[in-house]
């Protein structure tokens, strides 16, 4: 297919800015964009019902907000705010696919008649910073989106059971995602402890017909996240992590669909004796859910142990283990718009590895 994109726009912006050396900075920028799209598809094909030309107009504006305030040697705040529209077109394969008939179950036809999407995106961003030793830092970020005619999917079973499917232009597709982090450095015993954490929510609302009947399936997400790490006097590095995800999937009349993934990490790098360096990274994942889900889980440990020789320490000899414990698996979690499956996979086999690097100090000539 052959697509041809105009997009005339017009380029607003205006700033503000109040300062004084040395005490603070405040800065206040507005950028809009007036933008048009004009598309022209045009298809060629042996097949005749394939053979497509259409023409799309959309206008598709930008508005871009930025502020600054700047405290020197205390904080800093920013925020920034944005809206955009932007237009999806139907593809070939929505417009006029090829059936498949050796599918004697699904059949996916096609519809001449669908239009582009139209998705309004709006969203912001805060972060505020400390500006000193060991400063903390805060960031919260918003994000939301509305399309009207999204292109989704018409089902119709017949009394044999297949499944026939037409997309179709349909409104109330939503989508919003929230999430903050925090990261603070401290000082314990003249050494160093890094602690960032993190939670955010995703939550989705996607129409579809099923027998002409309209119906939305409405998928979220919880995630948070924890990470430690301390350094003891550049010779031990210790890194703790754990997050958890909850996945949730629902259908009017049908039973919800849950799962969850907790994982918990442990890295260590030892840099002792003189020229040796020692790390061992243990992970261990713990999934599951409800409508009889089983729980699984896995322990993978990994190992290496570093020597640098020679008096400019140019080289490297290294011995590494992977999956010590021979478990050669790893967990699948697959969350869709009806469905939540959680599989065990086969991963890269236990191995051991020597190996020889060179790290050259000068380049060039």
């Amino acid at each position: 297919m052959d697509l041809m994109v105009n997009k005339p726009a017009l380029k607003l912006t205006r700033g503000f800015n109040k300062s004084y050396a040395g005490r603070y900075y405040k800065l206040l920028n507005v950028s809009l964009l007036a933008q048009g799209q004009f598309s022209v598809q045009d298809n060629e094909s042996l097949k005749a019902f394939q053979n497509i030309h259409k023409q799309y107009t959309a206008f598709i504006p930008e508005l871009t907000i930025n502020m600054v305030n700047h405290q020197t040697g205390r904080f800093e705040h920013r925020l920034n705010i944005q809206y955009r529209k932007y237009t999806e077109l139907p593809s070939i394969w929505q417009l006029a696919p090829l059936v498949d008939s050796a599918q004697q179950w699904y059949y996916n036809f096609g519809n001449l008649n669908l239009k582009a999407s139209n998705t309004h995106d709006a969203g912001a961003n805060y972060t505020w910073a400390q500006e000193h030793a060991n400063a903390a830092r805060i960031n919260i970020t918003v994000k939301t989106s509305k399309t009207q005619g999204y292109i989704s999917d018409s089902s119709y079973y017949n009394d044999r059971g297949q499944r026939i499917v037409f997309p179709v232009n349909v409104n109330g597709y939503q989508y919003i995602n929230l999430s903050a982090g925090f990261e603070k450095p401290v000082m314990f015993r003249k050494n160093l402890i890094t602690i960032m954490t993190n939670v955010a929510f995703n939550r989705n609302k996607r129409p579809f017909y099923v027998n002409s009947v309209i119906t939305n399936s409405i998928s979220s997400v919880f995630s948070a996240g924890l990470n430690m790490a301390y350094t003891w006097n550049q010779l031990l590095n210790i890194q703790l992590a754990n997050y958890y995800n909850h996945y949730q999937t629902a259908i009017k009349g049908q039973p919800d669909y849950q799962s969850f993934s907790n994982g918990t990490s442990i890295q260590l790098v030892l840099g002792w004796p003189k020229r040796v360096k020692l790390m061992s990274y243990v992970d261990y994942q713990l999934r599951g859910g409800n409508n009889n889900i089983p729980e699984a889980s896995y322990i993978i440990w990994n190992a290496n142990v570093a020597y640098r020789f020679t008096k400019s320490e140019l080289f490297e000899i290294k011995v590494s283990a992977n999956d010590i414990l021979n478990q050669n698996t790893a967990i699948d979690n697959n969350v869709s718009a009806n469905t939540i499956s959680i599989g065990r996979i086969s991963r890269l086999q236990q191995f051991f590895m020597l190996s020889l690097s060179y790290f050259p100090r000068k380049f060039g000539l």
